[in-house]
């Protein structure tokens, strides 16, 4: 079923819809910073996010130093800001971060960015780096479903504008099982391709 403008409209119910799915995990990585003084900033920095007030998160965590939970919570704040640049280059070198729970974090949410933003094959990217990270993840799959979803209606489209006569082979839906069954697990089982696809759960 085709959505209303944005993908993640459904998401919009809290200041920083982006990163409504990991607030818990932005809070439980901050056992992972390197010193006492660093974790009470991430921490101070994670109730002033909660709170809506991201100036104030934004000081926290740049007093809390360097580190890779410091860059990842910055990069959610950036992003909630809008600053889509700022949260892009803070993010996209994480997903190689040697915390696993950094790099899926921030992947997924790297994820949800561009493909609020409708860079479809960046959201498509970044989310089967996720998935790779944690093959069992569910909201990270259907994520990857949505992203896929809007990448084949914006092609659609853009062929219609092209040639509004030509018809082609839908073939979004193949292409959506393909990475799935890349990224099969034994927790995980990719359905089997359908002669017609049906269309993703409308979560």
């Amino acid at each position: 079923m085709r959505r209303a403008s944005s993908p993640l409209a459904r998401r919009r119910n809290g200041p920083a819809p982006i990163l409504a799915a990991f607030a818990s995990a932005v809070l439980a990585l901050a056992s992972s910073c390197s010193n006492a003084a660093a974790r009470l900033a991430v921490l101070e920095g994670n109730a002033a996010f909660a709170r809506g007030e991201r100036q104030d998160a934004l000081a926290r965590y740049l007093a809390a130093g360097p580190g890779e939970v410091q860059s990842f919570d910055l990069g959610n704040v950036y992003a909630a800001m809008g600053e889509a640049e700022a949260a892009r280059s803070l993010l996209s070198p994480l997903r190689d971060a040697s915390d696993p729970r950094v790099a899926f974090g921030a992947a997924y949410n790297l994820g949800l960015l561009e493909l609020e933003l409708g860079r479809h094959d960046e959201a498509i990217a970044a989310l089967r780096a996720a998935l790779r990270a944690r093959p069992g993840e569910i909201e990270a799959k259907r994520a990857l479903e949505l992203a896929v979803e809007a990448s084949r209606n914006a092609r659609s489209a853009s062929a219609a504008s092209r040639s509004p006569t030509a018809e082609g082979p839908d073939s979004g839906g193949d292409e959506l099982f393909g990475i799935l069954r890349e990224l099969e697990t034994g927790r995980f089982r990719a359905p089997r391709p359908a002669s017609t696809a049906p269309a993703p759960d409308d979560h």
